[in-house]
């Protein structure tokens, strides 16, 4: 069952990915519901961001995947992050 799945989205990516070398580096067309998935089996929601707004117009970093693995979020300038994040969400 699982090999089948996976050939399956193997060649669903293969019908709208282009065929080129650089094909692993265009990660941000397939790679979000990849993490999405992974992180649900880990047993977390798939939600890493705290404003819904965030969600759907702020691209995701690894910043947002620090709490999985019992990480704060120490960078001293993540407030101006959250402040430049949520200008770019007004604008």
């Amino acid at each position: 069952e699982m090999q089948r799945s996976v050939e399956q989205e193997m060649h669903w990516k293969r019908t709208w990915m282009p065929s080129t070398s650089a094909r692993a580096a265009i990660q941000q067309l397939h790679m979000p519901k990849y993490h999405d998935k992974l992180v649900e089996d880990m047993g977390f929601g798939a939600c890493r961001k705290s404003n819904p707004l965030f969600e759907v117009f702020v691209p995701y970093t690894a910043r947002d995947y620090r709490p999985i693995f019992g990480l704060a979020d120490t960078t001293k300038s993540s407030n101006w992050m959250r402040l430049k994040e949520t200008l770019a969400v007004i604008l």
